[in-house]
């Protein structure tokens, strides 16, 4: 119970997190590529002191996508962010992406990529306005969430990966 309940507070911090980085990447266009240095370096810090692990984060406009498994790349979406963390228990990173399709074409597309994938739904939930969908890796090592919103009448999407370390 308490591995999952660890589980389910990582997830959390990485949902919050997101947010932080979503709201400071749209804040930085006034402040440069100074100020997104600075909070990259501010929200490592702020990540490996909550959890013990490495972080590495990633805002604007040359976010690498290059890890992310294609099955979890909405076509045409633009990446906005991405942070890292590796651990004694695993790894997880967490995108941010801006879709220009309505929210329900990327639920759809998200559902049926995995799926196809054959990873298994064990979540979809209604979460402020957006909707979050949380799937397994047949293996069960691996676990995605996708949270999908609407916001300034863009589709907003947020993909959190996680992987358990194999010892």
């Amino acid at each position: 119970m308490r591995t999952a309940i660890h589980g389910l507070s990582c997830l959390v911090l990485a949902l919050v997190l997101g947010l932080v980085v979503v709201v400071n990447a749209g804040c930085m266009k006034c402040g440069g590529k100074l100020a997104g240095d600075a909070t990259q370096k501010v929200l490592e810090r702020m990540v490996e002191k909550a959890t013990g692990g490495k972080a590495q984060v990633e805002l604007g406009g040359d976010v690498d996508l290059s890890d992310l498994p294609v099955f979890l790349q909405y076509p045409g979406a633009r990446p906005t962010a991405k942070w890292s963390l590796a651990g004694d228990k695993g790894t997880g990173s967490v995108y941010s992406l801006v879709a220009v399709e309505d929210k329900d074409t990327v639920i759809g597309w998200f559902k049926i990529s995995l799926t196809g994938q054959e990873w298994k739904q064990s979540a979809a939930r209604e979460v402020g306005g957006g909707t979050m969908l949380v799937f397994h890796s047949p293996d069960g090592r691996q676990v995605v969430t996708v949270l999908v919103h609407t916001d300034d009448g863009k589709t907003a999407v947020t993909i959190a990966r996680s992987t358990k370390s194999s010892s």
